[in-house]
């Protein structure tokens, strides 16, 4: 049953129901399976967006990781770089890890 049919199936109640007492119980449980039905849409579009926030946080720590990765390489690259410029560099620009 989906919730569009649910105002269909009342009109049809209404229409079949001499007695009021008998259409109102009807539309109740109507109402009831409408509103159970709600609850489990929403259950399930909350399920959803709980594991597609999962999924894009661990893609931004992984993104996260590769930044940083990528700077570590790209600090190591210009300390080298420093090294072979300066390699008697006093001022600590230079950190150099070879004998002469």
């Amino acid at each position: 049953m989906t919730q569009s049919s649910l105002p269909v199936q009342l009109l049809s109640l209404a229409a079949n129901q001499p007695n009021p007492l008998e259409f109102l119980e009807k539309c109740d449980q109507v109402l009831e399976k409408m509103l159970k039905l709600m609850v489990v849409e929403e259950h399930v579009k909350s399920r959803q967006f709980e594991q597609l926030h999962r999924v894009e946080d661990k893609e931004s720590k992984e993104q996260i990781q590769q930044l940083e990765m990528l700077n570590r390489t790209q600090a190591e690259r210009i300390q080298e770089l420093e090294c072979l410029q300066n390699p008697y560099s006093n001022d600590g620009d230079a950190i150099c890890n070879f004998e002469f």
